[in-house]
């Protein structure tokens, strides 16, 4: 099998999508190069992350436009899809700059209400005591 392209490498984290036999989906992304989504694991869907990274961004267009009866249909295509595309990277490096852990994600825990609270804890109360 021939390796995947990255699909994002922000701050130090690594990002691919997954793969159902050898095409790449679009909602699932891995930590993993060439991890098959089908049937396995390690892997979260990014219409599940936290809507404060999705706000304000179209994750999931409409492809409507670009199936007309014109010969624009493939460049429509292609400019839907960039525009997708790089509403994913926006969400992802949103969602790396606040510290997600996408390890919880794949073991479906989306909301990951602990970690948050911790942190939450930590710089409300931790200035306090190192004071």
């Amino acid at each position: 099998m021939a390796r995947q392209k990255l699909f994002l490498n922000y701050n130090g984290v690594r990002l691919y999508r997954g793969l159902k036999g050898n095409v790449e989906q679009s909602f699932g992304y891995t930590k993993k190069q060439n991890n098959q989504i089908e049937g396995g694991y390690d892997w979260f869907d990014i219409r599940r992350l936290p809507k404060k990274y999705r706000s304000g961004l179209d994750i999931n267009p409409s492809y409507s436009t670009a199936f007309t009866a014109t010969a624009v249909d493939d460049v429509e295509y292609a400019r839907i899809d960039g525009m997708e595309r790089e509403a994913h990277k926006e969400v992802l490096r949103r969602a790396i700059d606040d510290d997600y852990d996408f390890e919880a994600a794949t073991r479906d825990n989306y909301g990951q209400f602990f970690r948050r609270l911790k942190r939450w804890w930590r710089t409300k109360f931790g200035a306090e005591i190192y004071n």
